[in-house]
């Protein structure tokens, strides 16, 4: 069931990324979408500097090859490198004691920006930081954020940006409570996820080039249609329900693993982690009302797309998968969507 509902999310918050198949998203944004800031596409870099309340401070210095599992925290290793969910962008630095995360909500912060406000985990930016010293999160008090870059492409785009004065609040590991202030700089190589960022397009674009445009990392496909063009086919009334709900779901994953850090020795944390994910999202096809008649559809291009990943698609990644997987199940993809 794990399998089945974590395809489905895949399928729900991914697949209205994927462009109308022989088309693409990128609609007047091309690929200066991006940014102007290109950075090192093969390296995990950052250096930040945590100063204590009490003047004392540590740093948090990574220096790594870029990749997905790195990115994707794999084999119980702290994450490193740039992910997204929908248009939720989270970076990881990390070293051997240390995890700061960094979160942006692209639809109410386009990339690239400067000046971000960074405030708490309801805000459209925030920060976690867990170390030696404990584990702190930002509450909107001081600090800003500068992403000179917006990813795009997995294995092609970087996050390169800075953190300016971010103050982070929580239990410190002596006990009571504290602060933290992060300053520094990070270059994070991105690899996909879920859905598009927000991305603005850069300022000498002009006309139908100006202004913001969501950017996907895929290209067309050969299927033939839009999907869920038609807001009425059999699943596609539930995306709007189901999309923040699924959202919130991996959100809730990313937060329980991290957690798990804490207490590498505990093997069934993650599994705990992820066991709750597949009830969350289980309860959001409850929530969101979805039919029966959607389910079988969904559940037949599941079939079909596990087919695929272990033929056609085996190799390709995260949207790219998406595209392929719709290419070779077409007719079940038309049917749920």
């Amino acid at each position: 069931m794990r399998a089945t509902f974590l395809r489905f999310l895949t399928l729900a918050v991914a697949i209205l990324a994927v462009p109308a198949c022989g088309s693409s998203t990128n609609s007047g944004g091309g690929s200066g979408a991006t940014g102007t800031t290109n950075g090192d596409k093969a390296t995990n870099s950052g250096s930040v500097t945590a100063k204590s309340a009490d003047g004392s401070s540590t740093s948090v210095s990574a220096n790594a090859p870029a990749s997905q599992s790195s990115a994707a925290g794999s084999g119980g290793a702290k994450q490193l490198g740039a992910m997204a969910t929908d248009k939720i962008l989270v970076l990881y630095i990390s070293d051997a004691t240390s995890l700061i995360t960094i979160t942006v909500d692209t639809d109410k912060n386009p990339l690239p920006a400067s000046g971000i406000k960074v405030g708490d985990a309801s805000s459209g930016a925030f920060v976690t930081y867990t170390g030696t010293a404990g584990a702190f999160t930002s509450d909107g008090s001081a600090g800003t954020l500068d992403i000179t870059s917006c990813p795009a492409d997995a294995n092609n785009t970087v996050t390169v940006g800075k953190l300016n004065g971010v103050v982070v609040t929580g239990a410190s590991a002596t006990g009571g409570a504290g602060s933290i202030t992060l300053d520094g700089t990070f270059n994070l190589v991105y690899f996909g996820g879920y859905g598009t960022l927000k991305c603005t397009a850069p300022a000498t674009s002009s006309g139908s080039d100006a202004g913001t445009t969501d950017v996907a990392s895929t290209a067309g496909g050969t299927c033939g249609y839009q999907i869920c063009g038609d807001t009425t086919k059999n699943c596609c009334p539930y995306m709007p329900c189901l999309q923040p709900c699924f959202l919130k779901c991996s959100m809730d994953l990313n937060t329980c693993i991290t957690g798990c850090m804490s207490n590498p020795t505990d093997m069934n944390c993650p599994l705990n982690c992820s066991s709750a994910a597949d009830t969350c999202m289980t309860a959001c096809l409850g929530s969101c009302k979805v039919s029966d008649s959607c389910k079988t559809a969904a559940q037949a291009f599941n079939t079909c797309a596990g087919s695929a990943d272990q033929a056609a698609c085996a190799n390709k990644q995260d949207n790219d998968k998406t595209t392929c997987e719709v290419d070779q199940c077409c007719t079940q993809a038309k049917a749920a969507f």
